[in-house]
C-alpha cells in the first residue's frame, strides 16, 4: 500500500464479522486455504480474553452465577453488546443492565444490584492517586480553632462513592470476602453504601441512611458544623460520638485535601 492509499476497511470489516462468528464468502478469496484453523484459535483467545476480564470486574457475580453459567452470561453479552473501549478496564461497563434484562437473570434481581456494586468497586482500583484529607492535615489548617473547624467545607474525593442501593446487594457482597453467608437472603429493602479508598484496596461500608444525607450535604457545600447539628437531629447521640464520627470519616479517606485547603479553612504556616 502506498502511503498516500486509504486502507482497504471492507475486509478488515469482514474479518471482524468473521472473528464474531459470522464469515464472508470474500474472505476467501484473501486469506490462505488454512486461515479457518487460525480463525477458530483466535475466536477462542478472544472468548477466554473476554471472560477472564468480565471475571476479574465481577469475581462475587462468578461465585454466585457458577463459572459455566457466568461464561455463558459472559458469552451472550459479548454477542448482544460490543465494547466501544479499547481499554479492557472499562469492558463490562453496562453488564448490570443486560442483567436487568437477561431471562436468565429474572428470577434473580440481586444479580444485577450486586454486579452493579462491583462495578463501583472495580472502578476504585483506577481512580486517580489523590491527597487524602486526615485529622492532623485538618486541625492543622485550622489552626486549632473550633470554631474554624466548624466552618470546614469539606468535598467527597473524586475515589468515594455513596450509593442507595435498592436491596441488601452489600450485605451479599461482603459476606463473599469472607464466605459468611449463614442466614444470608436476599431482601428488597433500601441499602445506604459508601465506597472509599483509603489505602490501595477499596473498603465498602454500610452506613445509615442519616449518615448518608450527611455525607451528601457536606459534599455539596455545607459547613462540618451545620452537618454535625444535622445528623444529630436525625440520629440524636453525644458530642463524643458524632466526633468520633468524623474521625472515621476522615481514617476511611473520604475527603480531598486540596479541595478542603482551597475551602474556608486556612492553612497555617
Amino acid at each position: 500500500m502506498k502511503q498516500d492509499e486509504m486502507p482497504d476497511l471492507g475486509w478488515q470489516a469482514d474479518l471482524l464479522k468473521a472473528i464474531c462468528g459470522s464469515e464472508s464468502p470474500d474472505l476467501h478469496a484473501i486469506l490462505v486455504p488454512s486461515y479457518s484453523e487460525g480463525l477458530a484459535l483466535y475466536r477462542d483467545s478472544q472468548r477466554a480474553l473476554r471472560r477472564q476480564v468480565l471475571a476479574q470486574a465481577y469475581p462475587v457475580i462468578r461465585q454466585l452465577t457458577g463459572e459455566l453459567c457466568f461464561h455463558s452470561l459472559a458469552d451472550d453479552f459479548a454477542s448482544q453488546i460490543p465494547s466501544c473501549s479499547g481499554d479492557l478496564h472499562l469492558y463490562g461497563d453496562v453488564f448490570p443492565q443486560y442483567l436487568r434484562q437477561s431471562p436468565v437473570a429474572a428470577d434473580f434481581p440481586y444479580l444485577a444490584e450486586v454486579a452493579a456494586l462491583e462495578w463501583y468497586i472495580h472502578r476504585q482500583y483506577y481512580a486517580p492517586d489523590i491527597p487524602l484529607l486526615t485529622l492532623p492535615l485538618l486541625v492543622q489548617q485550622c489552626g486549632g480553632d473550633v470554631a474554624q473547624l466548624m466552618s470546614a467545607r469539606m468535598q467527597l474525593a473524586a475515589s468515594v462513592h455513596l450509593l442507595r442501593l435498592p436491596g441488601n446487594a452489600a450485605d451479599i457482597w461482603l459476606a463473599h470476602q469472607t464466605d459468611q453467608f449463614d442466614g444470608l437472603r436476599w431482601r428488597e429493602e433500601p441499602q445506604h453504601v459508601l465506597i472509599s479508598r483509603p489505602e490501595w484496596k477499596p473498603l465498602v461500608s454500610i452506613i445509615t441512611e442519616a449518615e448518608f444525607h450527611a455525607l451528601s450535604v457536606l459534599h455539596h457545600g455545607a459547613a462540618l458544623g451545620e452537618v454535625l447539628m444535622l445528623l444529630l437531629d436525625e440520629q440524636p447521640g453525644s458530642a463524643d460520638l458524632l466526633l468520633q464520627r468524623v474521625q472515621q470519616w476522615l481514617a476511611l479517606g473520604l475527603f480531598s485535601a486540596e479541595q478542603a485547603e482551597n475551602n474556608n479553612c486556612q492553612t497555617t504556616h
